[in-house]
């Protein structure tokens, strides 16, 4: 992985020659300047902290697309320029620096994609829904900085044929650069390949199944891999999509488990659906685990919308432990007049270690925002928000923040 960043560049560079000979009209750009100012009171999420921080927040946006009849093509630059005006801070520093690139190509029977990303943070800004399920809490105490570079290839093959197959290969990186001093946080090296197919039994029953193999390994510690087999079934309807799948995964480091998920989508009309997926992860010492994924979007009344999330799984850290990742999220959006909406928004994170070392954590948060059209192109938006961490082995913490901003977009066709 040492030349990730050098292979990165290399793949957008390459990505982007098919979209030099698009067609006229094709092309789109925009641009998103958003200036806000934020007071956060405990912005660490410390026990007993009270101390109070004052940023001004200005981030930058920019997106080039290119679409034609078989490709697609898509570049995304952003960053957020931090300045602190608390008292007795003075680092001015680049924060949220990302950049994307996204390439897919469409011809009879054949899909091709290839996505990359590499994105900087700040460590002390991180927060807890910014982790994955394979992330330590504990990086959330630290100082520093973090580069995490991904790269993703796939292809699929005979889409318009009974039988179809594909293959898919993932690689990523996570690198730690400028650490307090006694700082344990590691750099990690990750890797996953797969190969799957699709056999249409009839024209609304389809038969899946994938096997892959994912690996991680922290600098300095021996490589954990994971092998993994799933088998799918789903059945197309008027309304949606009835499915099931059963799952093996024999990780080398912890326990094999097997999962049975059933699920639906349904469509109630043309102004909301759900999906869900319900079901348990068995493991060898005869535990269950219940798990699932919902999303639920229900449009009330134009520009009126509530929606529901909720994610748990199962899965193995970098650090060996096996844990259960809980992340839910309900939103409403409702019009307050022609030019003003308000909106709603409640988190919930649950990690929970069923084997290894610590790492429990719940965490819960809310947000209120009035959104406020000034003019054909800027926004006005306000908000309060307030979040509460329960950690094992610690007393409870709670942040409260007010923050306003001017927002501005400017794109079209090229």
């Amino acid at each position: 992985m040492k030349h990730f960043g050098s292979v990165l560049a290399f793949s957008a560079g390459a990505l982007a020659f098919p979209a030099t000979g698009q067609e006229a009209g094709g092309q789109t750009t925009r641009f998103v300047f958003d200036q806000s100012l934020e007071v956060v009171r405990n912005p660490d999420l410390t026990p007993g902290g009270d101390d109070t921080e004052t940023l001004s927040v200005s981030r930058f946006a920019y997106q080039y697309s290119s679409k034609t009849r078989r490709d697609e093509f898509t570049f995304d630059l952003g960053s957020a320029l931090r300045v602190p005006l608390s008292e007795g801070s003075d680092d001015i520093d680049f924060d949220e620096t990302s950049a994307s690139v996204s390439y897919v190509h469409r011809a009879p029977g054949t899909r091709l994609s290839a996505t990359g990303s590499i994105t900087y943070r700040d460590l002390k800004y991180l927060r807890s829904y910014d982790l994955d399920e394979d992330d330590d809490i504990n990086i959330l105490n630290g100082t520093g900085n973090r580069t995490v570079g991904s790269l993703r290839l796939s292809a699929d093959f005979m889409e318009d044929r009974r039988f179809g197959w594909g293959a898919e290969f993932g690689t990523s990186a996570i690198r730690y650069s400028n650490l307090s001093v006694g700082s344990t946080y590691v750099d990690v090296d990750r890797a996953d390949a797969a190969l799957k197919a699709r056999f249409d039994l009839t024209q609304v029953t389809t038969l899946t199944s994938r096997f892959g193999f994912s690996q991680s390994q922290e600098e300095g510690s021996s490589r954990r891999r994971t092998d993994s087999a799933s088998f799918g079934i789903s059945h197309a309807r008027p309304t949606g999509e009835l499915r099931g799948s059963l799952s093996f995964e024999s990780p080398d480091t912890s326990q094999d488990r097997t999962s049975l998920t059933l699920g639906q989508t349904y469509n109630f009309d043309e102004r909301g659906r759900i999906s869900y997926d319900l079901g348990a992860t068995f493991g060898d010492n005869s535990s269950t685990y219940w798990v699932g994924r919902l999303d639920y979007r229900y449009e009330l009344a134009p520009q009126s919308q509530v929606r529901a999330t909720l994610n748990r799984q199962v899965s193995d850290a970098d650090d060996g432990a096996v844990v259960i990742r809980t992340l839910g999220s309900l939103g409403y959006n409702m019009s307050l007049g022609p030019m003003t909406g308000l909106g709603i928004d409640l988190r919930y994170l649950d990690r929970d270690a069923i084997s290894g070392t610590g790492g429990d954590y719940q965490e819960y948060g809310v947000s209120v925002t009035v959104d406020h059209k000034l003019t054909k192109n800027w926004n006005l938006n306000v908000g309060v928000g307030h979040t509460t961490r329960d950690e094992i082995g610690l007393q409870s913490a709670s942040s409260d923040s007010v923050f306003f901003s001017l927002k501005r977009a400017w794109g079209g066709k090229l």
